[in-house]
């Protein structure tokens, strides 16, 4: 498995190309580096892009889209392909439900030892237009058993606007007083525009609350040019970080940051954004300041491609390093419906094989479609298919009502079919040569295996 949490990275900046942020004041985002791992996961769940990633994780925070007879029933995740098409390993499984109209569970788990294991679980609630105003997550303690709180998120919105908020409190799990524990609250000021102004974020520190200031600035065209950031102690205000905005046509094409380090004030990082002819990112560059070359160097670049309907299908990033070759790393994603995902592919540039390599795959599964994932964490069991390879037919020998899936190596859903007695026989005859996944799923199993058709 290559680097799990670059993966997830990347995988939280594509999102962020198809679902709008809750961008977080600088001040805040400074802060959040000293939260929990998974503190600043339930962040990027709701939607908040956090620093050091480039987006959040998982997706547009809703209950479902009501104009859809499809909602989100469960996510799986494989690893480890291998260079030679190898079998690859179950790692991670989520599965949703809705207890009520306005409440989404999502029950986390990871398949160590040949079986699946709980995690974690968050549970998101929404307002009556949907958005998310309160989620908290608890891990899983298998000592107990139970499940123990962990951290908790309060959104307060703005009005009726789908994406402002007034405020939001970010609480930690306290165990000696068996209660949630402040950790930081963000408040955020607005003008008659509704465009924001001032936002003041508190931090829970040693006992003692710390106060910073974001000032914005915009210029007559109405974006947002400049944020100056300040530490407030005793009405004492100091200047401590600078980001300059440049726009094209409302679209931000540099920002710069720059913070005060004791002494004088000195660039550390920029990121300039290149868009295609409808204003969605095509390039985007990764700049640092070098202190000793008086200079930006370029620490990542990162590639889009989208489809027709303006939905990410591709990203491309690179890692550069001095010296050393660069890290690649190439994203494909599959819709099922509208922005619905069905499928992501990851792949790792092999330095050796001069070629990208498949390393991971997640799937969607949701209620309404031919075969939901399922209801709990479970082995997933090697389908025994045969002949294999096949010119034609192959058939397996299953137990029960089972529904039977077929992936073509990209990932896309080329043949699907229900049988109820378990025997299952595959026509491959209308489909090209190549290598395909099979996937069966049964009332308490789920099944997985390669079948080449020659």
């Amino acid at each position: 498995m290559k680097n799990l949490v670059l993966l997830a990275l990347c995988w939280a900046m594509a999102m962020s190309q198809t679902f709008a942020q809750k961008t977080l004041p600088p001040s805040a985002a400074a802060n959040i580096a000293n939260l929990s791992e998974n503190l600043k996961k339930m962040l990027e769940t709701a939607g908040f892009e956090l620093p050091n990633t480039v987006g959040q994780t998982g997706g547009k925070q809703y209950i479902g889209d009501r104009s859809s007879a499809l909602v989100l029933d469960s996510t799986l995740n494989f690893y480890d392909y291998g260079l030679n098409g190898n079998d690859s390993l179950p790692l991670f499984k989520s599965r949703f439900s809705y207890p009520n109209e306005d409440t989404k569970l999502e029950v986390q788990g990871q398949h160590e030892n040949g079986a699946w294991q709980f995690t974690n679980r968050i549970t998101s609630v929404f307002d009556e237009q949907e958005r998310l105003v309160d989620m908290f997550t608890q891990v899983y303690d298998p000592s107990v058993p139970t499940w123990v709180g962990d951290g908790r998120l309060e959104i307060f919105p703005h009005g009726d606007s789908p994406s402002l908020i007034d405020s939001s409190v970010i609480f930690g799990w306290n165990p000696d007083s068996n209660d949630w524990a402040r950790l930081m609250t963000i408040l955020y000021f607005f003008d008659d525009e509704d465009r924001i102004y001032e936002s003041h974020t508190i931090v829970a520190a040693f006992g003692e609350p710390l106060l910073f200031k974001d000032i914005y600035t915009y210029d007559t065209e109405g974006d947002n040019t400049l944020i100056e950031t300040y530490y407030v102690e005793n009405s004492v205000e100091t200047l401590t970080n600078i980001i300059e905005m440049k726009y094209d046509n409302h679209l931000v094409t540099s920002e710069v940051e720059i913070v005060f380090d004791g002494v004088d004030f000195i660039p550390q990082t920029r990121v300039t954004t290149d868009y295609n002819d409808v204003s969605l990112p095509a390039n985007v560059e990764n700049y640092e300041w070098s202190v000793a070359d008086t200079n930006w160097v370029n620490t990542q670049s990162s590639l889009f491609e989208y489809d027709d309907q303006q939905r990410l299908t591709v990203l491309e990033t690179a890692k550069h390093y001095e010296g050393v070759e660069d890290e690649r790393y190439r994203f494909e994603y599959v819709y099922i419906e509208g922005e619905l995902l069905q499928l992501e592919t990851s792949y790792f540039w092999g330095q050796q094989e001069n070629m990208f390599i498949l390393d991971g795959k997640k799937y969607y599964y949701y209620s309404g479609d031919v075969s939901p994932a399922p209801d709990r964490p479970q082995d997933v069991v090697a389908l025994n298919i045969y002949p294999n390879p096949t010119t034609g037919m192959a058939r397996m020998e299953l137990e029960g009502e089972v529904a039977v899936r077929i992936f073509d190596a990209a990932g896309q859903l080329v043949a699907s079919q229900t049988e109820d007695n378990g025997r299952v026989q595959i026509d491959m005859s209308a489909l090209p040569a190549g290598i395909y996944m099979v996937q069966a799923v049964s009332e308490d199993k789920l099944y997985t295996g390669r079948l080449v058709k020659q």
